[in-house]
């Protein structure tokens, strides 16, 4: 496999990733022009504590699942990858699985947390699919890669243009 390749490859194969994690940072001024938006953002926690600290954190919420969900589905439309709705709510899993680790930490919400904050969405993807050996490994882990150097780049974008709270 060129590295030709392996870098086209590994941005098809996290571009429904992708997508999905930019789509939340569409919800917040949706959220503000659509009431019934607001009235579907339910935290997945439900609001539940563990200890001091809520079990995930606010802004994980159902209306992030939907979406994750409907990403994948029209991904699966648009581009013929039968994968990319596992691929979406793995994405969202992902994106639960570190809030809930940022909150042991007691990292506050929008806290950098290095690393997970820039690749929690794609990380439980690339291990599931290493693991059910459905990706290449270089593939895997370009696509990682990539995501690590892209998304502070695209997190700081988005912040400048008031779709984020914060640059993290």
């Amino acid at each position: 496999m060129t590295l030709s390749l392996i870098l086209l490859s590994s941005i098809y194969f996290a571009l429904p990733c992708w997508i999905f994690n930019m789509s939340a940072a569409l919800l917040i001024p949706i959220g503000r022009t659509f009431p019934l938006v607001r009235k579907l953002n339910v935290p997945v926690d439900f609001g539940l504590m563990l200890g001091k600290s809520r079990l995930v954190g606010p802004s994980r919420t159902f209306l992030g699942l939907g979406v994750a969900i409907l990403v994948g589905i029209l991904w699966v439309y648009v581009s013929d990858d039968s994968y990319a709705l596992i691929k979406t709510v793995l994405a969202f899993v992902g994106v639960v699985l570190a809030s809930f680790i940022k909150r042991r930490l007691n990292l506050k919400q929008g806290a950098p947390f290095l690393i997970a904050d820039q690749i929690d969405y794609l990380l439980l993807v690339a291990v599931i699919f290493y693991i059910c050996a459905l990706e290449n490994i270089f593939v895997l882990g370009a696509a990682l890669i990539i995501t690590a150097i892209a998304h502070p780049i695209v997190c700081y974008v988005a912040y400048k243009l008031h779709l984020k709270e914060s640059p993290f």
